[in-house]
């Protein structure tokens, strides 16, 4: 699956993430599709449009590129759709982490952002942990 990120600290205690990456549509999701579509068809044309009518892209099954934007602060709570993200994507979180411990020990960091990548660290691995409990 396609991963790929950008760090950034920009400001002295702020850390910045962009992520992409990509997940398999459920049907969940494919169902839920299909009903904003027909609701949104149907006002739209002023008449019930047949459930079966509807094809949507992505189906069920079918792989989709998602990004996720998110700041981290030093003692600030995280993002909260990190967890959801951790639930439909599992394998994005623990490669950011291999990420933030490699620019760590690649880099001579300075003392406030060792301890704002040592908290980002920390905190996305409660997130991973949780998960797996």
């Amino acid at each position: 699956m396609h991963y790929s990120s950008k760090i950034t600290l920009p400001e002295k205690d702020l850390l910045r993430v962009e992520l992409n990456y990509e997940i398999v549509t459920t049907r969940e999701e494919a169902e839920m599709l299909k009903d904003i579509f027909q609701i949104r068809l149907s006002r739209k044309v002023g008449r019930p449009i047949p459930r079966d009518e509807i094809q949507i892209t992505p189906d069920e099954g079918q792989v989709r590129r998602e990004n996720i934007q998110f700041i981290v602060r030093k003692n600030e709570s995280f993002y909260v759709g990190l967890n959801y993200l951790h639930q439909k994507a599992p394998y994005v979180l623990p490669r950011l982490v291999e990420e933030l411990q490699h620019y760590l020990e690649s880099m001579d960091v300075v003392n406030h952002r060792r301890e704002l990548l040592d908290f980002t660290i920390s905190g996305l691995n409660g997130i991973i942990e949780r998960r797996l409990e």
